[in-house]
């Protein structure tokens, strides 16, 4: 029955140890990314969305990890988990195999994008990243299954643990000073929805351009030419406000959409959708769109009258 609950709880802490690892490397790699800029690297670089997720993760997976480990060492203390016992050791290493894997797949991933061509103050802040939390788990659980004497104050064990602690949550507030705060996030949101529908809107102009030869008078007139537009892309989902339309220029092959945005994405560097192509700021804005050249019709010129041959 021990065997089980102690085979329970190795695995716990095994699945735990991995969530909280691999989110505060994440963290650290998408705060470098942030903070080292390199131009010439399209992958590495800054994703909002990858500090969350470790957010999340060390929030419920940090806890469920020290309170697992303070069991087993309570039960090592009390006798009731033998140092010497089969299901210690052999659950033991494998967290040790585990966390070999998970090392091994972080080194690969660096040194290719260095051989790619990142930075080179940024790959070594990375690697630095993966030895320093190589460290940590390799340093304690080594330590912990080669240790003769279990002790009910055992001063390496509690400086790895408290050690591991602070360092996990110095991490865990850092991130917070590199995302929106929920708040902004979901007014993001809505604007990526507008701008959704902006992109919608837009390949349905193209279409009835390229059809008609000239451009819709009304975003009414969209509907009949393309089945995927209907009338929720044309109006905020949240205010129902119908977003603006009107078409410029001589030739009558530029036009602006109009809508109430709650964020301004012209700073914006990280991967959201739908990208650089919709910039815009807060409040009552229009984003101007040109009709490819792709799509215009070529004017026929008017052949001349020939004279008569005398």
């Amino acid at each position: 029955m021990n065997n089980a609950k102690f085979t329970f709880l190795y695995l716990l802490s095994l699945v735990a140890l991995g969530f909280v690892a691999v989110s505060c490397g994440t963290i650290l790699f998408q705060i470098i990314n942030k903070t080292v800029i390199d131009a010439g690297m399209v992958a590495g670089t800054f994703a909002q969305d990858a500090i969350k997720f470790g957010i999340a993760a060390i929030f419920v997976a940090a806890p469920v990890y020290y309170l697992t480990t303070r069991m087993l060492l309570k039960s090592m203390v009390k006798g009731d988990l033998p140092k010497d016992s089969g299901a210690r050791r052999w659950l033991t290493y494998l967290i040790l195999f585990a966390a070999s894997m998970t090392v091994l797949g972080w080194l690969i991933g660096t040194f290719n994008l260095f051989l790619s061509g990142e930075l080179t103050v940024k790959f070594g802040l990375k690697l630095a990243t993966v030895v320093i939390i190589s460290a940590v788990v390799f340093g304690y659980y080594f330590y912990d299954i080669r240790r003769n004497v279990i002790a009910a104050k055992d001063k390496t064990v509690s400086a790895f643990c408290w050690g591991s602690l602070a360092l996990v949550l110095v991490i865990f507030v850092s991130a917070w000073f590199f995302i929106d705060s929920p708040a902004t996030a979901r007014a993001k949101n809505l604007d990526n929805q507008i701008l959704s529908d902006f992109a919608t809107i837009d390949n349905t102009i193209q279409i009835y351009f390229s059809a008609t030869g000239k451009m819709p008078a009304t975003l009414a007139d969209l509907k009949s030419s393309n089945s995927n537009l209907t009338d929720q892309n044309l109006v905020d989902k949240v205010t129902k406000k119908a977003y603006g339309y009107q078409f410029t220029g001589n030739n009558a092959t530029t036009y602006e959409l109009c809508a109430d945005f709650r964020t301004d994405n012209r700073n914006d560097n990280n991967d959201s959708y739908p990208g650089n192509q919709w910039l815009h700021g807060s409040g009552h804005q229009c984003v101007r769109k040109l009709i490819p050249a792709g799509q215009l019709k070529p004017v026929m010129p008017v052949p001349a009258e020939t004279a008569p041959v005398k």
